[in-house]
């Protein structure tokens, strides 16, 4: 699986409470097949904990996250310290 786009990564997690394939597919850089997989994935851990989502082409985003090996504070430290960097001229 691509690694995310952090920044996006953690956008998502606090506009979002639910994603569907174009999120997705935009949060990975991906194809619609491979969202469509990492979606299943979801969806699978969303029936595994009861979690139900209002919108059925979506899949909770708390679920996705867990399913996908995402943790949103390694993610967001991670972020920090990339804006630091940034601000101090280290990275571009």
């Amino acid at each position: 699986m691509k690694t995310p786009n952090i920044a996006s990564a953690v956008q998502l997690y606090y506009e979002k409470t639910e994603i569907g394939t174009a999120e997705i597919r935009q949060l990975f850089s991906c194809g619609s097949n491979t969202a469509v997989r990492l979606k299943k994935q979801a969806q699978q851990r969303m029936a595994e904990q009861g979690v139900k989502t209002w919108d059925p082409k979506a899949v909770d985003l708390q679920c996705a996250y867990s399913a996908w090996g995402l943790d949103i504070d390694k993610l967001t430290a991670k972020l920090t310290r990339l804006r630091t960097l940034q601000k101090k001229g280290v990275l571009k």
